[in-house]
């Protein structure tokens, strides 16, 4: 494994207590706007509009926004490594036992979710490391760090 490649799919660690992060501060850098463009995130958001029940699709979408404009704006160093579309690509699949053909599939949610990812990153052109990336922070999303 390339150490050189930590960075990119979001491999660095961030700690889980706002306070640590923020102190006594609402923010380490004024927000601003946000945008994407990559074939990958393009098919697995056409995908996940096809598959996923608006409210969940609007969530993710949340999640993606909040997500980088936290990251980009209070933490630019990891930012400045960090690939946008490895973000899009796990927002936008983080919930997918939400679909209608997987709500009685299984009741292993996150682990179900991050694994049938892996496939579909792999299948849409992801790299296996971005795939990896994104499955396991959707295997991990709901661990509160204990």
């Amino acid at each position: 494994m390339r150490q050189d490649k930590v960075g990119l799919n979001g491999w660095t660690s961030m700690p889980a207590n706002a306070g640590a992060i923020f102190g006594d501060r609402p923010f380490i850098k004024a927000p601003d706007a946000l945008s994407i463009d990559n074939p990958v995130v393009a098919k697995t958001l056409e995908n996940t509009k096809s598959v996923l029940p608006t409210e969940t699709l609007n969530h993710s979408m949340r999640v993606y926004y909040y997500g980088m404009a936290i990251t980009k704006q209070q933490f630019p160093k990891q930012a400045a490594t960090l690939n946008c579309s490895t973000w899009a690509l796990t927002c936008l699949l983080h919930d997918p036992g939400s679909a209608k053909e997987d709500l009685t599939a299984t009741r292993m949610f996150n682990i179900y979710g991050g694994i049938k990812a892996l496939h579909i990153l792999k299948e849409f052109g992801a790299s296996s490391d971005q795939a990896e990336a994104a499955s396991e922070a959707i295997i991990r999303h709901e661990d509160n760090g204990c």
